[in-house]
């Protein structure tokens, strides 16, 4: 599929083809097939082509690209920003080696590096378990070769050219902080298949115009062979540390995904959130996915997610925003594509270009109070959801931004983030769209996440010999539904077990203790009438519920 875009009102086909320099490579263990860039623009190949391929082996893609945003004020008040869309400059042209981003790690002290020393890391690492497994005991084999990326495995900085002593994570058999494949040190990796690379943002940033963070950041894109489970082989997932090698503090610092998701045929979609599963989605906005294109879906067209998985937006660390905005040339211009560093930065503060907030229902110049999440309502509930289709939206193309913040990001300070890239098809209900479907995966993936471990016996954080056991009752099951005085829990052995309910912009309205005294009842009498979700903990499990208060 190639994609048209505009930008500053000049159409953009991505019709021609250029030289290829920067690396890529792609995650394709299980059904999908999603290819992986150094400089994290992932997904497409920077001539118009999305490469974020399901069913692996098709030619039909849901997603178009995606990539980090971040920016904050510095101690003078500067701003200071980094972001991609396209890699676009002005005049208008794709070139991909002039965006935001670069690859490689930076000095201790946010200097670039040499091209002759970047050049080393415009390369990406990719491993499978199987082969650090092997690694692990046949290192000392007489014979035995490691496979190149063991080998060369970033785990040392050069400290002579003031790198950090440590970048790529690794098992260090004898503590001598040093990374030393041949006497039994092995890369440490997420799931069956992985991606490493290391970017920055110190260079000049070409797209947004915007001034440096300094900020070096370490990727690890992956997947598990678990294609026995339906979420986990349609997912992938990705993971960021960001590190601010600047000399100084940012205040009110946010940071967080652009995505343009397209389900096949890209102009007919619709986009939404779900602040309780903490993600954001695209799904068609009509019961059949385009007009015949080979890299349309047709009948029964699926559901693609952007879930955050650490960021949960109910963490008093974090506040979470989403917000989208339209293809440039469509619709009012404070509502388009954003093009300096001062727009990108409204949008992460889920304000529009002219610095007017997002607002309920009328999400441009509305009446209706400030929102912090756009298009959240349940596209199967009634009319007072708030979504797409009951506004009436014509399906187009569809692109947002999930973003955490304000928080401060210190000198030399880390920020994380855990993402899942999740796909979804329903072939029985030809008018669910397939979002039903996809939250059932979210649901299950997020349990997951949370308890370290997968339906394979694999660990999220690393390789592991003695995985958890896997925990595969995450459902509650509550009544009456909907509730109007009281809820009851009807799960045994959760006496004393703590709760927390959730409205459905995500924030705690009730906790308290689960108690056999009140045979498991918990008075909801006085919340307001609406959506909820309740969690309970009891041990090592994370017992999860959605229920209606009328």
């Amino acid at each position: 599929m190639k994609k048209t875009i505009l930008l500053t009102g000049f159409l953009i086909s991505f019709s021609f083809s250029f030289s290829q320099s920067l690396a890529y490579d792609s995650v394709d263990i299980a059904n999908i097939n999603a290819r992986i860039s150094v400089i994290g623009n992932h997904f497409w190949d920077m001539n118009g082509e999305s490469k974020f391929i399901v069913p692996k082996g098709s030619r039909k893609t849901s997603i178009f690209n995606n990539t980090i945003w971040m920016g904050g004020k510095d101690e003078d008040s500067l701003l200071r920003l980094a972001g991609e869309r396209y890699r676009q400059t002005n005049p208008p042209n794709v070139n991909p080696d002039k965006g935001d981003y670069y690859p490689g790690p930076l000095t201790i002290n946010g200097g670039l590096l040499l091209p002759s020393v970047e050049i080393q890391y415009n390369r990406i690492w990719k491993l499978t378990s199987a082969e650090i497994e092997y690694h692990k005991y046949h290192w000392s084999s007489v014979g035995y070769i490691p496979p190149v990326d063991i080998l060369e495995w970033p785990g040392n900085g050069d400290t002579s050219i003031f790198l950090s002593k440590k970048l790529a994570p690794f098992y260090d058999k004898n503590n001598n902080d040093l990374y030393e494949p041949m006497l039994g040190d092995y890369p440490l990796i997420r799931g069956d298949q992985c991606l490493f690379f290391i970017f920055n943002d110190a260079g000049m940033h070409y797209e947004t115009k915007g001034t440096p963070i300094k900020t070096e950041i370490h990727g690890m894109a992956y997947a598990f062979d678990c294609m026995q489970d339906s979420a986990f082989k349609n997912s992938i997932f990705l993971h960021y540390d960001i590190i601010n090698r600047n000399t100084i503090n940012f205040n009110k610092f946010y940071y967080g995904f652009f995505t343009d998701l397209d389900i096949g045929y890209g102009f007919d979609d619709y986009i939404g959130c779900d602040t309780l599963l903490n993600s954001y989605y695209a799904y068609n906005g009509k019961n059949i996915d385009g007009t015949g294109q080979y890299w349309a879906y047709g009948k029964f067209p699926p559901a693609q997610s952007v879930t955050f998985l650490n960021n949960i937006n109910y963490n008093n660390t974090h506040t979470s925003n989403f917000i989208i905005f339209n293809n440039t040339g469509n619709g009012p211009w404070a509502m388009q594509d954003p093009e300096i560093a001062s727009e990108y930065f409204s949008f992460l503060n889920t304000n529009w270009k002219d610095s007017t907030h997002l607002t309920y229902w009328e999400p441009f110049h509305g009446t209706q109070g400030l929102a912090n999440f756009e298009y959240p309502g349940n596209i199967y509930g009634d009319s007072n959801e708030w979504t797409e289709g009951n506004l009436h939206n014509l399906p187009y193309d569809r692109r947002g931004l999930g973003s955490f913040g304000p928080t401060v990001f210190k000198s030399n300070g880390v920020l994380s983030i855990d993402c899942a890239f999740i796909f979804a098809r329903d072939f029985n209900d030809s008018t669910s769209r397939s979002v039903g479907l996809l939250k059932q995966y979210i649901s299950k993936v997020r349990h997951y996440f949370e308890v370290d471990s997968t339906p394979c016996g694999r660990s999220f954080s690393q390789i592991k010999t003695s995985p958890k056991t896997p925990i595969t009752n995450s459902v509650l099951s509550v009544y009456p539904n909907p509730a109007i005085n009281s809820l009851f829990i009807k799960e045994n052995n959760i006496n004393r077990s703590n709760y927390s309910i959730y409205n459905s912009l995500g924030k705690l309205v009730l906790h308290g203790k689960v108690s056999n005294d009140n045979n498991y009842e918990i008075d909801v009498a006085n919340l307001s009438i609406g959506m909820y979700i309740i969690k309970v903990e009891n041990g090592s499990e994370i017992l999860t519920a959605k229920f209606i208060k009328k």
